[in-house]
């Protein structure tokens, strides 16, 4: 295959040129799919909505309170704290479109050596090429999300805060195709390795270490229904203070909860492995 029957643009034939070494043969080129919907965005939206509106709050404190000379300086210092964390929100809520433009960019090539992902970094737009080595073990998983849409994981690296990413030929049309077309070219598996009789097996982890997660989701919980009882009132409602009060605290306890919840899926999906 040569990379002028392609239909790469000229830009990313050159670069696949440049990354492609002497002795390499090129098998196949890919590109993602650009969507502004992939699989997690849900998620994401909703934690982005959840942390604005908890910022909303905060700015609508600062703007009430704007006209008490004794009160300028401490809430203009709170301005500036709350400033990286607007930017943060504002990068989740335009993060659909980002990616989307780095989609647009992103090349998928494989060689008779190596599987290739071209692909732009976040933040500088500088070209990263990142490859994986034609090995029997090369494909980790493949997921299908639907219309022949899928990923194939070559690698895996959990971040901060236990969250799971996923790296290789991300949400690439007919998965499966491209799948058995890079099997066709993957080495054989070695002979399976004799394992010592003492091994022990791994532990499983502990239903203990949901406890703390559980103690603090109740307590918030149970005050979170209490905080929002009130607001059946429509007397505590014509209180402007009263209402801007509780509806921080309450947004503040449905992010605890929010956060809560999430730990317990992930510790109680780990502990079914």
């Amino acid at each position: 295959m040569k990379l002028i029957d392609t239909e790469l643009p000229v830009q990313d034939r050159a670069w696949v040129e440049r990354e492609l070494g002497a002795d390499e043969k090129l098998l196949l080129v890919r590109k993602p799919v650009t969507s502004l919907w992939k699989p997690g965005y849900a998620y994401r939206m909703f934690f982005a909505f959840l942390w604005n509106g908890m910022l909303s709050v905060f700015g609508w404190v600062i703007v009430a309170h704007l006209h008490e000379p004794h009160a300028r300086l401490p809430l203009l210092v709170f301005s500036i704290v709350l400033l990286p964390f607007v930017l943060v929100g504002i990068g989740l809520l335009i993060s659909p479109w980002w990616e989307r433009e780095l989609d647009r960019r992103t090349v998928y090539v494989l060689t008779d050596k190596r599987a290739l992902v071209l692909r732009p970094s976040t933040i500088r737009r500088r070209l990263v090429a990142r490859g994986y080595p034609l090995t029997h073990d090369l494909i980790k998983e493949v997921r299908e999300y639907g219309r022949g849409c899928g990923d194939i994981v070559m690698q895996q690296f959990w971040a901060h805060g236990g969250h799971c990413i996923p790296q290789g030929f991300l949400f690439v049309q007919n998965v499966r195709e491209l799948e058995y077309a890079i099997h066709t070219h993957l080495p054989d598996a070695p002979p399976p390795k004799v394992q010592k009789p003492e091994s022990a097996p791994s532990e499983r982890p502990s239903l203990r270490s949901m406890l703390p997660a559980l103690f603090i989701l109740f307590f918030a919980a149970r005050e979170l229904i209490a905080r929002m009882t009130p607001f059946s009132d429509p007397e505590v409602l014509k209180d402007s203070d009263v209402g801007r009060n509780s509806l921080a605290i309450i947004l503040i306890l449905a992010l605890i909860c929010y956060f809560c919840i999430s730990s317990l899926i992930r510790k109680w999906r780990n502990y079914r492995k």
